[in-house]
């Protein structure tokens, strides 16, 4: 057949072929350490996957057919940076504060009560709530000079459908007034807890009467979204036309449009997390063309920011795409035209 969108007319012989692919197809499936967002899958076939051709010119293109996946990650994950927050005093801008954790008072050497949450699916408030009340207390954050506080109806509101902070134990001296602290740096990483927890600023001030004792404690000023994950994002080292703003600008203006190694991305909508997502394309335009061999491809499951998704191991997925050649070959009349040349040059 014609290839119409050549001005010349060449003829393109045309093949298509389909493959079906999974993480149980990754080289280190069978490991403990197998993770369903970053996967290395190897072809032993490269009749297939050697798009090189010395004889002709090809163009080789892949198209998406589905993708199925088990949306069972970690949405409270170290990966994600958002299984942490700390709890700090009114007075710890000043110098020394009122807390202390493992015998190191707040405020020695930019010392503040760190709060970790452990690693797990949470798919209801209530769930959130209960690990929240638990990692308060397992943090055993005491008041300096006196107790270690207990945290007491602390809970996921239904009504407000944020979370509830309340603690039984009173200070040794004075009210202070303790504040959820969710965004700060440890070892270099940002940790930001403030989207699962609803508090919005990234602080939420407990003020002393309403949250200790007989106070009916405070919830956080917006909804807890669990939703961890907006957008899914698969990236592969096949990708090559995927641009997004990017760099390390803080001035969103400022960062340049780059390339990177995403081959689609689509949302997690409308599956939850929990279930199993399954997207079809409605037409051609996640068309990728594939300027080099996939003996090994490379396919990593993030989110918007280049985190690998934690799976758990019972998470799958499967990949159906097929691959198109366009073999352009030289039409007869260029063909006559290079043997003409051939036969002056021999001649001369």
């Amino acid at each position: 057949m014609q290839n119409e969108r050549e001005a010349d007319h060449r003829i393109v012989r045309v093949s298509k072929h389909f493959f079906k692919i999974s993480n149980s197809d990754s080289n280190d499936y069978t490991t403990a350490s197998h993770n369903a967002g970053n996967t290395y899958i190897s072809f032993n076939n490269p009749g297939i996957t050697n798009i090189q051709s010395s004889s002709d010119a090809t163009v080789t293109r892949l198209n998406p057919v589905s993708f199925t996946i088990d949306l069972y990650y970690n949405n409270v994950a170290e990966a994600f940076r958002n299984n942490r927050f700390s709890i700090i005093s009114s007075v710890y801008a000043a110098g020394l504060g009122s807390l202390s954790q493992g015998g190191v008072r707040e405020g020695t050497g930019g010392f503040v009560p760190e709060v970790k949450l452990n690693d797990g699916i949470y798919k209801t408030g209530e769930d959130l709530g209960a690990e929240v009340l638990r990692a308060l207390n397992a943090a055993a954050i005491s008041w300096h000079g006196g107790a270690q506080i207990a945290w007491t109806n602390t809970a996921y509101n239904a009504a407000t459908k944020s979370i509830k902070f309340r603690y039984a134990t009173a200070a040794p001296t004075g009210t202070p007034e303790l504040i959820v602290f969710c965004n700060y740096d440890v070892g270099g990483n940002n940790y930001d807890a403030s989207r699962i927890l609803g508090i919005t600023n990234r602080a939420l001030n407990l003020p002393y009467g309403l949250t200790q004792g007989s106070g009916g404690g405070v919830v956080s000023q917006s909804y807890v979204d669990l939703q961890t994950i907006q957008v899914l994002q698969l990236r592969s080292n096949v990708a090559k036309r995927f641009f997004q703003k990017q760099g390390s600008s803080q001035n969103p203006a400022q960062r340049p449009l780059s390339l990177t190694n995403i081959l689609f991305e689509l949302p997690t909508e409308p599956a939850s997390l929990g279930g199993t997502l399954t997207w079809f394309p409605v037409d051609n335009r996640y068309e990728q063309e594939i300027v080099s061999n996939f003996d090994e491809f490379i396919l990593r499951l993030t989110d918007k920011d280049g985190n690998i998704i934690p799976f758990t191991n019972s998470a799958e997925w499967n990949f159906n795409f097929c691959v198109t050649r366009d073999v352009i070959t030289p039409s007869n009349q260029q063909r006559i035209t290079a043997m003409m040349d051939y036969s002056q040059f021999k001649q001369m």
